[in-house]
């Protein structure tokens, strides 16, 4: 039975309203569904707190995410936080983080938030601009931002992250530095900053595709990513991951149990989990997450993927170029019981001589251009 820590993740895939970019696993459904889902949500947290490769591990982070579980009145919160506290070994200090959106949280329900043992709070910002906001289908003003950081400091959650989007149809470098200059007055803890992906199936690609809205342009992009870390940087972020940024000790420690290949536990629909060199997810449809569950009495599971050691080192290395501290040679082989200059010699050779890496002792950090370009380091590994 394993005793490393264990990164804990709940799905709530419920919304208002359905964001005209998203392709996540999120539904506008009825409150009757989202009341039985938590009951749902808590069963599952049951079966598995009992399994022998989970039982009695400590919790390493706490992640609520979706869709927005805070759409969710604080007792439904209150009452699965009371169930994953007795369930699972959660110490003090934990970060419980909490996705919201600025139309959905209160000062009672922060307080709620609160006394569950939130301790950091991912504000969906994605712009400071309200016409960009209406394009993109957020119902929130750029004012709402601002009012719902300052409620969440008033209510003695410490820890804020804010998620902007850069590339956005229509939207100019000197709109998005607008937003970026707005994020950074609110003195939050965290934020992070993501290129618009096209993806398919989303109301704002067909747009896209039928000539409603021109493409972004690929240097105007590339032009954004690099003033955000010019911005942050000159602010006192430290740029750590690539569309991540933080203040001193503010890193999110639930992602970084991602980007570190460690084991992570997602309970929900759609969620997924890495144990035990399995990586799997639930099945997605909410609807029937629930009746799976009323049927069966035991969990759906959609895809399921042995990762072979010779996959968890690739995975491992293409996570770690996503972070500025890049790999330790030394670490990973003692990780792996493997010569790294042996296995990957030819490999990392080439991306130095692309300059896409660079190495400093013995670790092998992405360069500015790799970071822009992560894409070219993971498809080396694979």
């Amino acid at each position: 039975m394993s005793s490393e820590p264990l990164a804990l993740y709940l799905h709530f895939p419920f919304c208002a309203s359905k964001c005209y970019y998203c392709d996540f696993n999120s539904v506008v459904a009825e409150t009757r569904i989202r009341t039985e889902y938590v009951s749902t949500l808590i069963r599952e947290m049951r079966y598995y707190a009992g399994l022998p490769h989970i039982a009695g591990r400590p919790v390493s982070s706490v992640y609520w995410g979706g869709g927005t579980p805070t759409l969710y009145d604080a007792e439904d919160l209150a009452r699965i936080a009371t169930e994953l506290k007795n369930l699972f070994s959660v110490a003090a200090g934990t970060e419980w983080s909490i996705e919201a959106n600025p139309r959905t949280i209160s000062e009672d329900k922060l307080h709620a938030y609160g006394e569950m043992g939130v301790n950091r709070i991912s504000l969906g910002a994605q712009s400071f601009d309200d016409d960009l906001l209406k394009l993109i289908g957020r119902r929130h003003t750029a004012a709402e931002i601002e009012d719902a950081v300052s409620l969440i400091k008033s209510s003695g959650i410490a820890n804020v992250n804010l998620d902007l989007i850069f590339g956005i149809p229509t939207q100019t470098l000197s709109c998005y530095e607008e937003s970026l200059s707005r994020a950074i007055a609110l003195s939050v803890q965290h934020l992070s900053l993501y290129g618009l992906q096209l993806e398919e199936g989303t109301v704002l690609t067909r747009w896209v595709e039928e000539g409603v809205y021109p493409a972004m342009d690929e240097q105007l992009e590339l032009a954004m990513l690099y003033r955000g870390e010019e911005l942050l940087r000159a602010a006192g972020y430290d740029h750590y991951e690539i569309s991540n940024f933080a203040l001193p000790d503010r890193e999110c420690r639930h992602n970084l149990a991602y980007w570190k290949h460690n084991e992570y536990l997602g309970l929900g629909a759609g969620a997924f989990s890495y144990l035990e060199g399995i990586r799997f997810s639930h099945i997605s449809s909410p609807y029937a997450f629930i009746s799976a569950w009323q049927e069966k009495g035991s969990p759906s599971v959609e895809e399921e993927e042995e990762i072979t050691p010779k996959l968890q080192q690739a995975e491992t290395l293409m996570l770690g170029f996503r972070m500025m501290s890049g790999i330790d040679i030394a670490d990973f082989e003692r990780r792996f019981s493997l010569s790294f200059r042996e296995r990957y010699g030819e490999v990392v050779d080439g991306l130095l001589d692309e300059g896409l890496i660079e190495q400093q002792g013995t670790r092998l950090l992405p360069t500015h251009l790799g970071l822009a370009l992560n894409n070219r380091i993971a498809a080396a590994f694979l």
